[in-house]
């Protein structure tokens, strides 16, 4: 990495704004280039956090080109285009299979050497792995890696990251818990420079929430977020329903999210018997305000930072979910109501328990609002947002 010598510095995910201008020695003597290089331009959380970016100035201090291997659904190409961003898409379908990912090495490979980018980051596994080949090949001088989930979606992924980790110069984590995990497991613990780059931030308030309901509805509702796959195991939560209704407990779900597994899911609840309850809502951007659900309920396997979380306490919705992923920084029993394992019997208990003690859910709602609403505040994100780029530019 061209100036990591001279500064001969490490940031530590908690590091402040300050301690990242100090890094920089000196103002960059020209504009930087820079490739984002990421899966597709879906509407993930990864994406979302891309957008983030792209809208509070993490790409100010370059000239910018946001690539993919695929198009995916477009969503996010289409709000990144109208703020004026380059898009480059290799293939056009929705859909990323093996023979796209082999695809798109020779032409990311070509790329590069066209461009001569200074810094290229890598965001989601399969653009990771891709990428750390190509700019190596390309002799791109700075190799960011964005990690976004502590637990990749196959072992495959792990030992290829683990192989491919020393063409890495920065590491980029979407919160501490994934910046740690990940240093341990696909890095074998390298001093690598690694930063928590904010991937979203709330208002004091939220404005459009619906009122809270005063009591229990004669039949309590609870909500999901999250793309429609297998690691958002929302089987588990369709499961716990039906539980939940043989004890004689009529619990409503709405769904959020769209993805491969709404049909598959659709005849689940069907086969279960809870088709009447299950609502899919498909995507939604701002869910909360179409929502009047008692609770917000989580049975991802993995994740990072977990954005439809950290929305629903900022809505003050009360919070039933796993402490995995990012949640270990933000979830506590103060905050939520802590699911010990992911079996649709304990996600049953907890959401009966929750219902039935609305007081106690009330406070762990007000606890982890307040939370929110100190600890991801926009000029803080912003500030923190513009000293990583600015770094970045300055040892590219």
């Amino acid at each position: 990495m061209g100036s990591r010598s001279e500064l001969s510095v490490e940031v530590v995910p908690s590091g402040s704004a300050n301690e990242l201008g100090a890094a920089v020695s000196a103002p960059a003597s020209r504009r930087k280039r820079l490739v984002y290089f990421l899966n597709a331009f879906d509407r993930g959380g990864a994406e979302l956090g891309l957008v983030f970016l792209a809208r509070n100035g993490f790409f100010d201090p370059f000239d910018s080109e946001i690539v993919a291997i695929c198009r995916g659904s477009g969503q996010s190409a289409d709000e990144l285009t109208t703020l004026g961003f380059a898009l480059t898409a290799f293939f056009p379908d929705l859909q990323m299979t093996i023979r796209h990912m082999a695809g798109a090495l020779p032409r990311l490979l070509t790329l590069l050497r066209h461009t001569r980018p200074d810094v290229v980051i890598l965001s989601l596994p399969q653009a990771n792995i891709i990428g750390r080949i190509a700019a190596r090949l390309a002799g791109v001088p700075t190799v960011a890696a964005f990690e976004h989930s502590t637990q990749l979606a196959r072992r495959v992924y792990e030992g290829l990251y683990l192989v491919t980790s020393p063409a890495v110069d920065v590491l980029l984590a979407d919160c501490n818990q994934t910046a740690k995990d990940a240093l341990r497991r696909r890095y074998l613990a390298r001093s690598l420079p690694r930063f928590v780059l904010p991937l979203c931030a709330f208002p004091s308030t939220c404005p459009g929430r619906p009122a809270p309901a005063t009591r229990i509805r004669h039949r309590p509702r609870i909500v999901s977020v999250g793309h429609l796959t297998r690691v958002k195991n929302h089987r588990c939560l369709i499961e716990s329903l039906a539980l939940l209704s043989r004890q004689g407990l009529n619990i409503e779900a709405e769904i959020f999210g769209v993805g491969p597994l709404r049909e598959e899911l659709e005849a689940g609840a069907t086969a279960l018997g809870v088709a009447h309850l299950v609502a899919f809502r498909g995507f939604v951007s701002h869910w909360w305000e179409q929502t009047d659900a008692n609770l917000f309920v989580l049975t991802s396997l993995r994740e990072g930072l977990c954005m439809a979380a950290l929305e629903a306490m900022w809505a003050g919705i009360p919070v039933v979910a796993p402490r995995i992923g990012g949640l270990a920084d933000y979830g506590s029993e103060k905050t939520m109501a802590v699911l010990p394992d992911l079996r649709p019997e304990t996600v049953a208990t907890a959401v009966s328990a929750a219902i039935e003690r609305p007081g106690l859910a009330a406070e762990r709602a007000a606890r982890a609002r307040l939370l929110i609403r100190e600890g991801w505040s926009l000029e803080a994100a912003k500030e923190r947002i513009g000293a990583i780029s600015a770094w970045l530019a300055a040892v590219g």
